[in-house]
């Protein structure tokens, strides 16, 4: 391995380890040495730095960790303390340079008249300050010390570590607030009346992941919406015409296809991409054609860290089906999340069924199913768990983002269902659940039926679901759909 190879999987080691960057005692709106934060990559040359732009093969360790596109440079320096030196640009600003000292620096007092007097000590590897910051400082195979400068602000707001800080966990919302600056760059004029109306297809991945594909494009066209400036066609009416135009069939879109499909959803603009695979997160390319020219009018792309919903399921989806075929067995779809926890009560003779489907932060949609061998006594009960146990914050208003009804808003109170006892709550394994008293479980089944991918607002917090399979995945455990929903119509909520 040569030693730029090197420098960069050392670098990968350092930006994937570290629990924070130290500041140098500069100003910190200074950039390296005589170059200023903020300084474009022309001006850096300008003033005689040599730079070289790393390709996305080789920056792409360094770029899973931040939410917004960052390119890297390698950097010829002319400093004997550094043997490898890269700048860091986001919009094409300069906001980092990253140093490898090289071993001949590594005592503590040449790095105090390095970075200033305020470095105290050594401990497991990190670099401590007065103020409070930590660097984490990797010595590498040749004795190195790898160190980090750069400018605070622009860090703490485009940094993976910085946004987990600051969204307390990598929930959903967090996950859409990584598509902002994407979105932004995808914002096209109006041409009839006062916002652009827009049509997103499923973004692509090479391995046809399905889950990844939807759950990605889902978050991109939320963060569009939530500019306020744009109109967007339901995924419902943009996927009848992709069925009925027989269109997609394998995942290619090109501009003039992308325009056909717009000119027949009666859109302006469609917006398209690609979705590549990185080390903890995902590359989006993202292009907008305008539909009535057929033209490409806006192309960008940026880095998003998996959230813990895509870091635990984006595995499990299988690769998209060119061709179908048909099955007398029920079979639970490979990409469904629905579990099912079934439990005998022979005393009372009856079977609990307790489907769940789990979201990104631990709360899950449900549907419970106390099956009595006389049918008559058969009962289902379905909801939302916010939090597994009764608490007056879980009581409320609750707004469903559907794909085929738009956003539903309901009034919500709690009960509670066991996995043992079923409706009967005196079990140690009941967990409450969020429901409208006035409804059946036709409410949530209906919504659990009719959509992919269910967004669940309630107070400040936001979560999403893949609600797809689950019939699929009930009737695999033996439970047919009429059983269901005669057990609903034999009783009043």
């Amino acid at each position: 391995m040569n030693l730029k190879k090197r420098i960069i999987a050392t670098l990968a080691i350092c930006l994937l380890s570290a629990s924070a960057i130290f500041a140098a005692t500069m100003d910190p709106y200074k950039g390296y040495k005589d170059l200023k934060w903020g300084t474009t990559v022309k001006q850096a040359k300008d003033e005689g730095y040599k730079l070289s732009l790393l390709d996305d093969t080789s920056a792409s360790p360094m770029k899973a960790q931040f939410t917004k596109n960052v390119d890297f440079y390698f950097v010829k320096a002319n400093d004997k303390a550094v043997q490898g030196l890269y700048f860091a640009y986001y919009n094409d600003k300069l906001f980092m340079a990253m140093e490898i000292l090289a071993s001949s620096h590594k005592d503590l007092k040449k790095l105090q008249s390095r970075y200033g007097s305020d470095v105290t000590a050594f401990q497991n590897g990190f670099m401590n300050f007065r103020d409070g910051r930590s660097s984490l400082l990797i010595v590498n195979s040749e004795g190195n010390y790898i160190a980090s400068i750069y400018d605070y602000d622009v860090y703490t707001s485009i940094s993976v570590q910085s946004q987990s800080a600051q969204n307390g966990s990598s929930g959903s919302q967090g996950f859409v607030s990584q598509f902002d600056d994407l979105a932004n760059k995808l914002l096209q004029p109006a041409k009839k009346g006062s916002k652009a109306s827009y049509a997103f297809l499923d973004f692509t991945t090479d391995d046809k992941n399905t889950l990844v594909e939807k759950y990605i494009t889902d978050a991109l066209t939320e963060s569009v919406f939530n500019t306020g400036k744009v109109k967007i066609i339901e995924r419902a009416n943009i996927e009848k015409i992709l069925s009925e135009q027989k269109f997609q069939a394998s995942g290619l879109v090109n501009e003039s296809q992308a325009a056909n499909i717009g000119n027949i959803a009666g859109v302006e603009y469609v917006c398209y991409g690609t979705i590549k695979e990185i080390t903890n997160g995902y590359t989006v390319n993202a292009r907008v054609v305008d539909v009535e020219s057929g033209e490409i009018c806006a192309m960008s792309r940026t880095n998003v860290t998996k959230d813990s919903y895509l870091a635990n399921n984006a595995g499990k989806s299988s690769s998209r089906s060119t061709s179908s075929t048909k099955s007398t067995a029920a079979k639970k779809p490979a990409n469904s999340l629905w579990t099912c926890t079934k439990n005998r009560n022979e005393f009372d003779g009856y079977t609990t069924y307790t489907f769940v489907c789990k979201g990104p932060e631990g709360e899950f949609l449900f549907m419970g199913y106390d099956k009595f061998d006389n049918s008559f006594n058969s009962r289902v009960r379905a909801g939302v768990c916010w939090d597994d146990y009764y608490n007056t914050s879980n009581i409320g208003n609750y707004d469903f983002k559907t794909e085929s009804q738009g956003t539903i808003s309901k009034n919500f109170y709690y009960a509670y269902w066991s996995y043992t006892t079923g409706w009967k709550d005196n079990s140690a394994t009941r967990f409450a659940f969020c429901y409208n008293q006035n409804e059946s479980a036709r409410f949530f089944i209906n919504l659990f039926e009719n959509n992919k991918f269910l967004t669940i607002r309630h107070r400040d917090s936001v979560r999403r679901f893949q609600a797809q399979g689950f019939w699929e995945t009930v009737e695999s455990h033996g439970v047919t759909k009429q059983e269901i929903l005669d057990a609903i119509a034999n009783e009043e909520f």
